[in-house]
Order: structure tokens, then C-alpha cells, then sequence
């Protein structure tokens, strides 16, 4: 899917579209429940899976035209990062996003918390990624992260239609060169031996009992037992 939405992407980029409006039709309330747990590799020594929405995610952020989220839905781990990747936000405001990879043991990129923080306040992120609790789409429109807050899912698409026709009409060089840097200020840019410690806490999450449990847990739908090894 994550290709075919590159493919999608890179085509509108050639054909010269000024803004790309992301949707989904809820399904059961959820806008998106986030990476699919079954893809997550159990018996790896080492962090070595090359997470496809990770390599997504950082040519989706530096697109050079504006992206809008439309969520009309609860989000639920990576598709919160996928949210907050784009440049604008329309939410009704009692939708839900939640960043789960604390309950299922995944040691979180430092690209993907880089994001976060790039969007909410540091004791924010820190709640969220440490309770896995979810936060309200009013919350973080209260807290900058998203840009418009609306009351019913029919006026969910003409807000973001309003906000599209706003961009459109601007230069879009001027939109590619603003996106460029945004990209680059906002994302992580971590000296070699940071990041190498950094990695290494990664590693450890990934390489852990505790990851085989927490996908299992999440399967059989109860509590997982987490042992911190």
C-alpha cells in the first residue's frame, strides 16, 4: 500500500498538483489503526528490519506540495506520525489519536519522536508515548498540532476544501522551497555517536522477550507481561 501511495504521489508531483488531501473512510470510528502488527519481525538479534513506513514517511515529508490530513476517525500508532507528517490537519474534535508502541515493546525511531516533538509540547510527547493513553484531536488543536477543529463529519470536507483552495492559489515554488525547509529543521539530525546510543536503546527494544510478548498479547487480546528483558 505504502507503494502504491509513493507511486500515487511521485505521479501528482509530475503532473503538477499544488495539494493532496489525506482521507480514509472510518471503519467501526478508526481513521487508521496504525502498521500492521503481523509485519513486525519476532526473532531478530538486532534492529534490522527496514520499516517500510519509516522510509515513507521521510519522502512523504519532504514532498514538494502541501498535504492536508482529513480525520474523521480515531488514529491509532504510525498513522499518528502519518497525520502529523503533513502540513495541515482538519479533525472533528472528538476523534482520538493514540501512539502505542509502549504496549507492544517496539523501540520507536528517533526520526518518528523527532516529529512529535516537532508538533507538540516535550511533556506531551512524553505522555503519550509512556502511557500510550490517546489525546483528543481538541487537545492537540489546543496545544498547535492540528489547525482546525470541526464539530460534525459533514463539515469535515469542505473545511479542508477551504483550507486547499487557500494554498492553491499561492506560488508553488515558494511552497516547494518552504517544504524543503521545514523537512530539514524539524526532522532529527543527531551527531554519529548519539545516534549510535541512541540506536542501541533501539536495538535492545526490538531484540527483547518483551517484543515477542507484546505482539502476542496484542493477538490474544489481553495484558501483556512485560519484563523489561
Amino acid at each position: 500500500m505504502l507503494e502504491q501511495a509513493r507511486a500515487i504521489l511521485t505521479k501528482a508531483v509530475l503532473d503538477g498538483v499544488r495539494v493532496v488531501i489525506l482521507r480514509a473512510e472510518p471503519v467501526k470510528g478508526t481513521w487508521s489503526s496504525g502498521h500492521d502488527i503481523s509485519e513486525i519481525p519476532l526473532e531478530a538479534r538486532e534492529h534490522v528490519w527496514a520499516n517500510p513506513l519509516e522510509g515513507f514517511l521521510e519522502y512523504f515529508r519532504r514532498l514538494p506540495l502541501a498535504t492536508i490530513a482529513e480525520v474523521g476517525g480515531d488514529v491509532w500508532g504510525g498513522a499518528c506520525e502519518l497525520v502529523l507528517s503533513c502540513d495541515l490537519i482538519v479533525a472533528t474534535a472528538d476523534t482520538k489519536m493514540a501512539i502505542t508502541p509502549a504496549r507492544l515493546g517496539v523501540g520507536y525511531p528517533p526520526s518518528g519522536v523527532a516529529r512529535f516533538l516537532a508538533c507538540l509540547p516535550a511533556q506531551v510527547v512524553a505522555r503519550m508515548f509512556l502511557t500510550a493513553e490517546p489525546v483528543t484531536m481538541q487537545t492537540a488543536y489546543e496545544l498547535g498540532a492540528v489547525t482546525q477543529i470541526v464539530g460534525r463529519q459533514e463539515d469535515l470536507e469542505p473545511a479542508t476544501r477551504l483550507w486547499a483552495d487557500k494554498i492553491v492559489r499561492n506560488a508553488p515554488l515558494t511552497i516547494a522551497a518552504t517544504k524543503a525547509a521545514l523537512a530539514e529543521l524539524s526532522d532529527a539530525h543527531l551527531p554519529p555517536e548519539v545516534a549510535h546510543r541512541v540506536d542501541e536503546t533501539v536495538a535492545r527494544a526490538w531484540s527483547s522477550k518483551d517484543l515477542a510478548e507484546g505482539v502476542k498479547a496484542f493477538g490474544e487480546r489481553r495484558q501483556p507481561d512485560f519484563r523489561g528483558r
